[in-house]
């Protein structure tokens, strides 16, 4: 099976109808255009969609800006993508001899031999099963896949590898990173508007000066591993090409494939020719080290002053991660993925339809080796003229900060009101602001939306603010009231929670809130 040659990638077209198409494929279909990724899990949609931005970027990046518009204008034709993708087939043959797409290309002595459901992030580990502690994800539950489903997860596995023990390395991004995406409207725009000219990439994490296939495509030599040879402790920028971004290997392995049909893919209910059973894994892949920079991710600075990739925490991805995903923060300790970034400095504004973009955010949210939530989520690219978008993201980012203060404020007198040092409901208090977050949402970003419309108007930022303001005590005071009152009068105490609602709205209009509104305020902390 190749990965760029055979029509494997499940797509859903305009007309509504799914078919499976091959990558050089993803430019046909002109008066039926293929519009998303259909694989039957989410990581596989966000993972497959990486290994087409990565395919593109490397075999058919444009030169400039310029070169990149007029492509994504004018798609170009499929013979000549397919002839392109065609010079690199021996790099993606997912079975067969070596080289093996993302394998590992020297041979194992003694290894270990997994099933291969292991190979999903998020099955039961090693010490989880010897301790027969895997209550909720069971093993064995996938026996076998087919050759579909096992690239797919083979390439999951190495883009997000979490820790895995000793010699089990984490991805270039560490394990479980935040990836962010732009979304057009159709499947060749969500590729292209994700890719970087050359010209851009010049100043990427990694060496230009190493251009080989090699430096690119780490599974077409043996592995640059400690193991293998004693000098590779560990790969740096300056050893190999940046290209190799969209394409590490942290870990070594090699599957385990069998001829037979598959009657029933564990993972999609296919049938198709071929199924993986297992795979044999060494400790020691690529030791990625160094201040490695993802195009397709956004970082954050640390307290250290290091800048480290962004991985998802409980919570899942809204609004209110807003700063740091689509705009960099005020003090530039968050910073959204380059692929973003260059899209509102250097090409937003040369679009007829600038508006149509959407971000999609996902990944897996990691506690060490243990998956314990897929997240993801799109919200629109609002754009603004370029002159206006310094101010335009002042006021934006003050939006977000009033949210949070009103999100912290509601969550500290619920506890007030329950009082949780006597051993209120604790389980519910998650709860509250994540409805906070997602009933006010809606209405952040049609905020947006206003401000941009009216971002040169006289006033017309104070008064989206306040009128942002007011949508934010009535959600806050709703749901408290909706928890809060929830609960049995027997289990509360009335006089304390109408104390506490009193105190919450108090909060909302304190001197923090009225210092985003520019409402001079008395000391003790009301208009």
């Amino acid at each position: 099976m190749n990965l760029i040659m055979d029509a494997w990638i499940p797509v859903l077209h305009r007309s509504g109808k799914t078919s499976r198409i091959a990558p050089w494929e993803v430019t046909g279909f002109p008066e039926d255009p293929p519009l998303a990724l259909r694989f039957v899990r989410p990581d596989y949609n966000g993972s497959m969609m990486q290994f087409l931005i990565g395919l593109f970027q490397t075999l058919f990046m444009p030169d400039d800006d310029d070169a990149w518009q007029r492509l994504l204008e004018e798609p170009p034709d499929i013979e000549k993508v397919k002839n392109r993708f065609s010079e690199m087939t021996h790099a993606f043959r997912l079975d067969g001899d070596v080289p093996r797409f993302m394998q590992a290309y020297e041979t194992f002595g003694p290894c270990n031999h997994e099933p291969i459901g292991s190979i999903l992030i998020e099955s039961p580990g090693a010490q989880t099963l010897a301790q027969n502690r895997d209550l909720f994800v069971k093993r064995d539950l996938v026996p076998k896949m087919c050759l579909h489903c096992a690239a797919a997860a083979l390439f999951t596995l190495q883009c997000n590898a979490p820790s895995g023990g000793r010699g089990h390395l984490t991805s270039i991004r560490g394990g479980g990173p935040l990836t962010t995406l732009l979304l057009g409207e159709t499947l060749w725009e969500s590729i292209w508007f994700n890719i970087l000219a050359r010209n851009t990439l010049l100043d990427a994490t990694g060496n230009w000066d190493l251009s080989t296939e090699v430096d690119i495509f780490p599974w077409l030599a043996p592995t640059r591993s400690r193991e293998v040879n004693a000098k590779f402790e560990a790969t740096t920028p300056l050893d190999v090409n940046p290209l190799q971004m969209y394409w590490n290997l942290p870990r070594r392995i090699h599957l385990t494939l069998e001829s037979e049909s598959c009657d029933s893919c564990a993972v999609c209910g296919g049938q198709v020719k071929g199924v993986c059973t297992g795979f044999d894994t060494r400790p020691n892949g690529v030791n990625y080290s160094g201040a490695w920079s993802h195009p397709l991710t956004p970082y954050y600075r640390s307290a250290s002053g290091e800048t480290l990739p962004v991985h998802p925490h409980p919570g899942g991805i809204g609004y209110c991660h807003w700063v740091g995903l689509v705009v960099s923060s005020e003090d530039a300790s968050r910073i959204p993925a380059r692929v973003i970034r260059h899209h509102l400095e250097n090409r937003a504004d040369s679009l007829a339809l600038p508006n149509k973009l959407r971000v999609w955010a996902f990944g897996f949210d990691m506690d060490n080796a243990k998956a314990r939530c897929w997240y993801e989520s799109t919200m629109p690219l609002i754009h603004v003229p370029r002159a206006q978008s310094e101010r335009y993201v002042a006021w934006a980012q003050k939006m977000v900060g009033m949210a949070d203060l009103a999100a912290r404020s509601l969550l500290n007198r619920t506890r007030t009101a329950w009082n949780v040092k006597s051993g209120g409901p604790l389980d519910s208090l998650g709860s509250v602001t994540s409805q906070f977050w997602a009933d006010t949402e809606p209405d952040f970003f049609a905020g947006l939306e206003l401000l941009a419309r009216d971002i040169e108007k006289k006033d017309a930022c104070e008064i989206s603010l306040r009128s942002w303001h007011a949508i934010l005590v009535r959600a806050a005071l709703r749901v408290f009231d909706e928890v809060v009152l929830s609960e049995p009068i027997e289990h509360g105490d009335p006089a304390r929670v109408s104390r506490a609602r009193i105190w919450l709205w108090r909060d909302l209009h304190n001197k923090s809130m009225n210092k985003y509104l520019g409402i001079a305020t008395d000391e003790g902390g009301l208009a």
